[in-house]
């Protein structure tokens, strides 16, 4: 074994953390060229256009209901009796194999439904409400508006797929497939605004991630999708009752996330009300730099989650231990090393670089968005151990702390200012979302493991 090859095992860099890196490393360096590209070739109007877009298409958050969280844990507890052939197929126990496909069948349905609401709800509204700007008829929105619509619902009809996949052990392959999703994606957006194709680079991301899955998926899992678009009701005979199975996990996760999401989008849109448009692009991009740790670290245990469902579907409780402690601390040297970095990097450059000291907050208020953010990562990673469990407990949590934060913010957007509202954000983790997780978890965990034998 290489030194590289040491060196990666000691850290936990295993081939899906590494493809994982590499798709967010991509992005993080793209994302600057596609700012510049839009800056350069599109006007004020086109470029308000463009961000619009993405703006009205969140909504596609609350129709997901947070679903393919879901099919990952379920399909981690059924694929631990089965096992992939050479022609893309799942082959195993009877048993096992009925349900997981029962519960793709079902989820491909919700699945259409939801791009069905997408095509019917979001086409006309989207018209209607760029139709209403006042400047919309210089602008040529409609076409590339009803094209990021269908390819966004052309992608929703394969998301429950990739995420039963991902879940039956195929992380490395899914990670695989997204670097190459992130890295022509990225190279389609830019080839069509040099073309000159304006508004419709919106949709070169979703059109071209549609058509890799597609290809992706017929190439490699071509069995699979027949499993599932083939009924036999003689073999799959066993069935996944979504509603006292899969719901009440899915309507509490897509609570929880809902809140989150809410609350993340409040910080922003408050201080540009109440402190100005200055403030608030500061506190953006001050954000976005903090997040940078975070979004890496995740790599190391996001991979995890579909094996701690295999474990726990077996009951191997003290390897499941093992493996989650691992990699939570692996990822937490890896935050911490690069959150320093950063830290230093942004203070030579208001050091030496006056001229971009005003761009983001304090150094102060920087170090501590960076220390908010491993307090979430903690939080993370246990909710992951959770919820790999098949319930989701952590909805009072997600409850409380986004309602305090939420009060937080608007006050201190409000009466005081940008530093103090990091202030707040840190001391509700810290205070109030942090020691309700590790309560939950420590109780959750006592409640479930103890009273079982590792087999």
């Amino acid at each position: 074994m290489s030194i590289l090859e040491k060196t990666s095992a000691k850290l936990g860099i295993d081939r899906a953390v590494m493809f994982m890196l590499l798709g967010r490393g991509f992005a993080f360096v793209a994302q600057p060229i596609t700012l510049f590209l839009i800056a350069k070739h599109f006007n004020l109007t086109q470029q308000g256009f463009y961000y619009t877009f993405a703006n009205i298409l969140s909504v596609s958050v609350f129709l997901e209901l947070s679903l393919g969280v879901v099919l990952t844990q379920f399909a981690s507890h059924e694929y631990t009796r089965l096992s992939w052939t050479k022609g893309g197929s799942l082959e195993g126990d009877s048993q096992h194999l009925s349900r997981l496909v029962s519960i793709a069948r079902k989820s491909l349905q919700w699945y259409g439904v939801l791009s069905a609401l997408l095509l019917v709800l979001l086409i006309p509204f989207g018209l209607y409400f760029l139709g209403s700007n006042t400047v919309s008829t210089t602008v040529q929105y409609e076409l590339p508006w009803i094209c990021l619509v269908v390819f966004t619902a052309l992608n929703f009809l394969l998301q429950p797929a990739l995420s039963i996949i991902e879940g039956c052990g195929r992380v490395v392959s899914i990670q695989k497939l997204r670097l190459y999703q992130s890295l022509i994606g990225a190279f389609s957006i830019w080839l069509v605004i040099l073309s000159d194709g304006n508004l419709l680079a919106a949709s070169a991301m979703a059109g071209s991630n549609f058509v890799i899955s597609a290809v992706w998926m017929r190439w490699n899992f071509r069995g699979f999708m027949r499993q599932i678009m083939i009924a036999d009701t003689r073999r799959h005979t066993e069935q996944i009752s979504w509603l006292i199975e899969v719901l009440p996990m899915q309507w509490r996760i897509a609570i929880s996330s809902i809140c989150g999401f809410l609350v993340s989008q409040l910080f922003n849109p408050l201080l540009f009300h109440y402190r100005g448009a200055v403030v608030a692009g500061q506190m953006g991009m001050s954000l976005s730099i903090s997040n940078v740790a975070l979004v890496f670290s995740l790599a190391w245990i996001g991979t995890k989650f579909p094996t701690y469902g295999s474990l726990i579907h077996a009951k191997r409780y003290k390897h499941l231990d093992d493996v989650a402690l691992r990699s939570t601390l692996q990822a937490f040297f890896f935050n911490l090393v690069l959150s320093c970095c950063i830290l230093l990097a942004v203070y030579l450059i208001k050091l030496y670089f006056p001229q971009y000291a005003n761009r983001v907050l304090s150094i102060y208020a920087i170090g501590a968005l960076l220390f908010s953010n491993m307090t979430i990562f903690f939080i993370t990673s246990m909710a992951g151990y959770l919820r790999a469990h098949k319930v989701e407990p952590l909805l009072a949590m997600s409850f409380v702390s986004g309602v305090a934060m939420a009060t937080c913010a608007w006050g201190s957007a409000k009466y005081f200012s940008a530093e103090v509202m990091v202030v707040s954000i840190v001391c509700v983790n810290l205070l109030i979302a942090l020691p309700l997780t590790i309560y939950t978890f420590i109780t959750k965990r006592r409640e479930w493991h103890i009273p079982a034998k590792e087999t």
